[in-house]
């Protein structure tokens, strides 16, 4: 009932049905159009993927529509590989695989694809991805007037470029847009004609998948009723106009000049009525085509996809290089700083775009994704019925007069891959710093200058491009979490794949920062040299934390060089996050302010998981801490988070944040009527820096008024065993708890193989009247793991445990058969750890369980304070010389030093501090307390 109560508040609140075709889902204020019936599904790797797709189809009632990718036209299946060296082509066939083992399918009406998604996410053993079908905007402005008549080619010096290079009719350049008219009498003589193929007689001659793709494809077709080489769109013109500015025939003494001059386009319309259904579809035509460059002239701000990324990665390997309209304002809600996809895709060249004075159009968007400037308004182009028009502006309209130049540069230097192209004719350009233009100028790259194509060889300069982001703390521990008053080292990975440079310099500066989160204190780092093909890691930028700040920021870094050099690139930071990752030299674990292990799942997956990091993570999402109490399965409660269903019983009282950045404290405050009243402080640690194990002390407080009865606790882990879920296997193992501790410890384990990795937990105390828990569930067990089954693991020792080779996962815990008192405290440790084999497991589990000292209170230094919850003043009962008040962000808001003790309790004033929420530490302890 909960699942299908939230669907209904979902639908009401974030879906709007537009059409019959398409939903539109409103994210952050952006509105993102998908399919209403259409849904993404990629298999696992080794399965039977059509046994598998076939089964799914059965059980969930949909239909397979096709395959991203078909076998008989996979390059796993065809001979046709003679002219590709063999390393090229084993890139080619791990960028291939994936599309072969995703499908597009038609849903049951009685879900929306946000419903079906969610669902199918659950055959988690099956189902790698599982995503919505996006259905892109074109980007144009149709309501802005402002058209200047003046030519915007003398802008970015394309004769200059023309005089020495006039481009390569066998360089193809894709138009993947709402069609075009092939007959238009400055553009019939300029398309790649698909000689293989004959026109308009129903068939598929040249057997690649698609029929009478003649001089154009139609994905289309049947919904328009014409043949499929004909993308003629007689009321959207977007397409018409970019296949004009990129590939209108030149030198011709009729019309217009395409900015690729001699290259060929070949037009794709992807647009069904008014939704662009085929987008991404279309990039793979264009890799299977060999076309050298693809112009993508739409796009939308959203969550990036990985199916997406899948697509790009494949036509890459392809050695397509493809140009991206980097976005207009508004277009799907985007804001100026908006990430635009598939421009901010990794491998992709976003364009933003200019005015024909060369200046920022109020609408560009100059996020992450937007890193070339071209202009887009004022470009003279075609129009329908051999007519001509000029662009009304959008970088819809900048990114094909980008595309026509890049197709020139691929025929300039043939020797330069995809990734080469791009990056070298981004650098072609003149980077912008004119304040008074933008207030965004800081994001801003360069504007297109194509007389640095005419006189700069690629190989005279680096291409540098940003492979890694490293962050460090003022303690040198990498992280990526981090507070107010913290001091960062961020390191960058760079790889150069151009030519070799030397005497670089490197300057970091704040880009786009809306609350002045972070100030840069260290902005320069220089090096010698870089070669080409290079990977070299530049530090130490130093950046000071201003701001408890949760959204994205934006850096730039300049780079200079000898002879004038320029160049810059950008990346994103988010100063504050909600999930910390602890780590030794062996072992890695990632928890949640809120309770979550191994990642934070809210909003989207954070977090590296658990692991060593000889094996890497072995933990999926929705981990977390759980709690039952009552005497009867009928009045018995639980707590835990759960991403799949938007439940999140735990509240956050204090952080994984300072003081003490390793101990958290989260209530129950959010359970609503499965409220229970509990306090839970959870310190994390490790027993050396080289254990494979990381340890859990929890405290867990009586925070209601009233006794607590048979109160169980414990973690949920859902073990992903060497990425091999549905192999796992799972035992209940006594080996491993310490001696005399059989009753008040239990180990779980999980594994593939005992003589291979193992991963498991356990738990132990010093408590009297406990029982231990400890099951293994498989994923039938699991897929629908609601509250009752929650109670049932929680309340049943060590008694429920899964003999199947299946998706595993573990809960261990105790229960604590006495009643808790209102205001009493209950305490034990959890360890986590990880072996190369059962033996060094067991090791290091009884050694994590085994060194679990101070698991009760009266093993350590807790502070007494008194009153709490106060008015004017606290009393302390532990003397120190200095104690610390800290608010609940992690502030340090009071400090008091005494050079001199007379006796062991103190007294603070406390009545000039704000009602709320306060910790106070005292030496290497730290206590909660409210003020009134």
């Amino acid at each position: 009932m909960k699942l299908i109560i939230f669907f209904y508040f979902f639908l009401i609140t974030n879906l709007i049905i537009f059409a019959n075709d398409y939903i539109i889902y409103n994210y952050n204020g952006h509105s993102i159009k998908y399919s209403a019936n259409l849904v993404y599904l990629t298999i696992y790797q080794n399965h039977n993927y059509d046994e598998i797709i076939n089964n799914l189809a059965n059980k969930y009632n949909f239909k397979i529509v096709h395959r991203l990718k078909e076998y008989k036209n996979s390059f796993f299946f065809t001979n046709n590989t003679f002219s590709i060296p063999n390393k090229k082509l084993d890139e080619i066939l791990k960028a291939e695989e994936p599309l072969l083992r995703t499908f597009l399918v038609k849903i049951n009406e009685n879900f929306t694809p946000r419903q079906f998604v969610e669902i199918i996410k659950k055959e988690k053993n099956l189902i790698q991805f599982a995503e919505m079908v996006e259905f892109p905007e074109l980007l144009y402005k149709p309501n802005d007037s402002k058209i200047n008549q003046q030519t915007t080619l003398n802008l970015i010096n394309i004769f200059d470029l023309w005089d020495v290079e006039k481009g390569n009719p066998d360089i193809i350049i894709g138009i993947s847009d709402s069609g075009a008219d092939q007959k238009h009498e400055d553009l019939k003589d300029n398309i790649a004609i698909n000689n293989n193929e004959i026109p308009d007689d129903g068939i598929d001659n040249d057997g690649n998948g698609y029929i009478d793709d003649y001089a154009g494809y139609n994905y289309a077709a049947q919904y328009d009723g014409v043949s499929a080489g004909n993308t003629y769109n007689a009321s959207i013109t977007h397409g018409q106009q970019v296949a004009g500015i990129a590939g209108a025939t030149t030198d011709n003494n009729l019309g217009i000049a395409g900015s690729g001059f001699r290259s060929k386009i070949f037009p794709i319309k992807i647009i069904e009525g008014s939704s662009l259904k085929y987008a991404y579809k279309s990039i793979i035509y264009a890799a299977d085509r060999g076309f050298k460059v693809l112009n993508l002239s739409w796009g939308s701000p959203k969550t990036p996809s990985d199916i997406d990324q899948l697509i790009i990665n494949y036509a890459i390997s392809r050695d397509v290089a493809i140009v991206a309209a980097g976005g207009n304002k508004g277009s799907g809600g985007a804001s100026e700083v908006s990430s635009f996809y598939p421009a901010n895709y990794k491998g992709v060249l976003g364009v933003g775009e200019v005015n024909p004075e060369g200046k920022f159009t109020n609408s560009t968007v100059l996020g992450l994704g937007t890193r070339l400037l071209a202009p887009g308004e004022g470009n003279l182009t075609l129009n329908n019925n051999n007519g001509y028009r000029v662009c009304e502006g959008g970088s819809s309209f900048s990114a094909p007069l980008v595309a026509g130049v890049l197709a020139l540069v691929r025929s300039r230097y043939p020797e330069l891959n995809a990734i080469q192209s791009i990056e070298y004719i981004r650098q072609c350009s003149d980077l912008q710093y004119e304040p008074q233009n933008h207030h965004y100028y800081k994001l801003a790259p360069g504007l297109l200058n194509l007389r640095k194509v005419r006189d700069i060889h690629p190989l005279s300069i680096p291409g540098i491009v940003p492979e890694k982001f490293i962050y460090k703390n003022q303690n040198e521990i990498v992280t990526d979490r981090f507070f107010k008053g913290d001091f960062i080292k961020a390191n960058i990975v760079i790889k150069n794949v151009l030519g070799k440079a030397q005497n670089l310099k490197f300057v970091l500066m704040e880009a786009y920062d809306p609350a002045n989160a972070v100030s840069i204190m260290d902005s320069i780092v220089q090096i010698d040299k870089i070669d080409a093909n290079e990977t070299k890691e530049i530090k130490d930028f130093k950046i000071a934390i201003l701001q408890n700040y949760n959204q994205e920021i934006i850096f730039r870094v300049d780079i200079y060089g000898d002879n004038g050099y320029r160049d810059f690139f950008k990346f994103g930071f988010v100063p504050y996050k909600q999930i910390s990752t602890f780590n030794n030299e062996e072992f890695f674990l990632s928890i949640a302010d809120n309770g979550e292990l191994g990642y934070y799942t809210e909003n989207d997956v954070v977090g590296a998981g658990m692991g060593l990091f000889s094996t890497g993570n072995q933990l999926y999402k929705n981990s977390t801490i759980m709690i039952s109490e009552g005497e009867s399965v009928q009045s018995k409660k639980v707590l835990y988070n759960d991403y799949n269903i938007y439940q999140y019983d735990f509240k956050t009282i204090k952080g994984f944040i300072p003081p003490d950045h390793n101990v958290g404290i989260i209530n129950d405050d959010f359970a609503n009527t499965s409220k229970i009243g509990v306090e839970i402080t959870q310190k994390v640690e490790f027993i050396s820096n080289n254990s494979k194990s990381a340890r859990i002390k929890l405290a867990i407080k009586n925070t209601s008024n009233r006794n607590l009865s048979k109160l169980s606790i414990g973690y949920y882990t859902d073990w992903d065993i060497s990425d091999e879920s549905n192999q796992n296997k799972a035992k209940y193992l006594e080996e491993a708890i310490p001696e005399n501790y059989k009753d008040k410890s239990a180990v779980e384990i999980a594994y593939k193989d005992l003589n291979d990795i193992v991963f498991g937990s356990g738990v132990i105390t010093n408590e009297n009247f406990v029982t231990p828990i400890a099951a293994s569930l498989s994923y039938l067990e699991t897929q629908n793991f609601d509250a009752l089954e929650r109670i049932k693991v929680l309340n049943n020792g060590i008694d429920i445990q899964t003999e199947e080779t299946t998706d595993i996962s573990t809960v261990v815990g105790l229960r604590f058969e006495k009643d808790i008192a209102p205001g009493e405290t209950r305490y034990c440790n959890f360890c986590f750890a990880g072996g190369k084999n059962l033996t060094e497991f067991i090791y290091e589990m009884k050694n994590c369980l085994s060194n679990s000292t101070n698991i009760d209170k009266n093993t350590e230094n807790y502070i007494l304070i008194y009153p709490n919850p106060a008015f004017d003043i606290i009393n302390i009962d532990i003397a120190s010389k200095s104690y610390k008040i800290y608010n609940i962000i992690g502030e340090l808001i009071y400090s008091i030093e005494f050079p001199y003790l007379n006796n062991n309790l103190i007294t603070i004033d406390i009545s000039k501090l704000p009602a709320g929420i306060y910790f106070i530490k005292v030496d290497h302890s730290i206590e909660k307390f409210i003020k009134y």
